[in-house]
């Protein structure tokens, strides 16, 4: 087996293990791990952002400081449970901070998405990486007094016809 040259080096034999997992992902076991969630997942906690929506597929960085909210996703990461609802927000507070009380407080459309990894600076700040997995919109409030769950049904995407204009802008976005 021929080595592959590396910046500082020829590879060696973990090297060529390295490159064997990135070219087959099935051995990457729980690197990003991503599983489906259950089709039949009715319920979510609202995860809010003033930022970008997250799109399918896509990883994005969410920041909260919103103490209820971070610690029902801790309890719920904690049972093995990762699915969470991802929507703008329609207002911001006069600092600038995501302040989100009811289903009303946010877009309908969203997106639900996976927590990858939680991680928390001195400040209180806590980010939380996620990946988007489907559309969602919100059919009803729940009650729950720590923190924002919502009914929800997932969308499907209506169907469109190829043109050489669509694949223009896709890869423009995938640049």
């Amino acid at each position: 087996e021929p080595d592959v040259a590396f910046e500082f080096g020829v590879a060696n034999e973990d090297d060529h293990a390295l490159i064997d997992m990135i070219e087959q992902p099935s051995k990457l076991h729980n690197l990003y791990a991503f599983s489906d969630p259950p089709e039949d997942l009715q319920e979510v906690v609202v995860l809010p952002t003033n930022a970008v929506p997250v799109f399918p597929r896509f990883k994005q960085v969410i920041e909260t400081r919103d103490a209820k909210l971070i610690h029902k996703l801790r309890k719920q990461l904690r049972e093995g449970r990762s699915d969470v609802g991802v929507f703008l927000t329609r207002d911001l507070d006069s600092e600038g901070n995501v302040n989100v009380s009811s289903a009303d407080d946010v877009r309908q459309i969203g997106t639900l998405a996976k927590i990858l990894d939680e991680t928390e600076d001195d400040n209180g700040l806590v980010r939380y990486q996620v990946m988007g997995n489907r559309r969602i919109k919100i059919t009803d409030e729940k009650e729950d007094n720590r923190c924002l769950p919502v009914g929800i049904e997932t969308l499907e995407d209506e169907p469109f016809e190829d043109s050489d204009v669509l694949q223009a802008m896709r890869h423009e976005l995938i640049k």
